[in-house]
């Protein structure tokens, strides 16, 4: 450029933010890579750039206890103005089964199962199901199950989705005060009864902004109780 001065010149700088092409992920074995994407909500495709931004997107991968280490580089894009942002990822286990048996004198053999996943299928969603050799009631020994379900990708708009379905059975024992009527020891047991109850829970979630989120559930559930014998008698005071 034509200076002011025969001794100067004026130089000219061209600066040209640059912006997202695209961003990949290296490392995912379960996880799909729609389903890793979601959580990267800022830097996204055609957005200028942003070292802030991308720790953000980071730290919300991390939160998802899905993966144990996260890191992210860029590597230079089809122009010189882009970058596609590589993360790359080694993601943690998140399956997990576990069993328990044990043995009761009054109640025989009693035992669990329970199988857990916090990635189930690759899609962040989390599914669990228990079961278990209850404790012995008027129909005999009861299977207690629970089975859990969440989708935290229930729409577009972020909601998620928790569902579950349970059948528990139990033996209540309801214990003699100073008014016990007929009167008898205090602490003494005066009635043993079987619960059973069956029912469900379904609940979604929505973050409202940053640090909120609302929540609403509604659930079902079924109880029937049933009188038993015991052994334990009520003495007369």
């Amino acid at each position: 450029l034509p200076a002011e001065q025969p001794d100067q010149a004026r130089l000219r700088v061209r600066i040209a933010e640059g912006g997202v092409e695209t961003v990949r992920f290296e490392g995912l074995r379960k996880t799909q890579p729609a389903v890793a994407l979601r959580y990267v909500r800022e830097t996204k495709p055609g957005v200028i750039f942003n070292v802030n931004v991308l720790q953000r997107d980071l730290q919300r991968l991390f939160d998802t206890g899905l993966f144990e280490t996260i890191r992210a580089r860029p590597e230079p894009g089809a122009t010189p103005d882009s970058a596609v942002i590589v993360i790359e990822v080694k993601e943690a286990r998140t399956a997990q089964a576990s069993f328990g048996l044990g043995y009761s004198s009054r109640d025989g053999l009693l035992g669990f199962i329970e199988y857990r996943d916090r990635n189930w299928q690759g899609r962040a969603q989390s599914f669990a199901i228990r079961a278990e050799r209850a404790v012995q009631t008027t129909s005999g020994a009861q299977l207690n199950y629970q089975v859990d379900f969440s989708e935290p990708f229930f729409d577009d708009a972020g909601t998620g989705l928790d569902l579950s379905v349970f059948s528990r059975a139990s033996i209540e024992y309801e214990y003699c005060t100073t008014s016990c009527v007929p009167p008898a020891v205090p602490g003494s047991v005066q009635s043993r009864y079987s619960l059973q109850r069956n029912g469900s829970v379904i609940g979604f979630n929505r973050p409202l902004d940053g640090a909120t989120i609302g929540t609403v559930r509604l659930r079902s559930e079924q109880s029937e109780i049933t009188a038993t014998s015991h052994k334990d008698s009520c003495p007369a005071g």
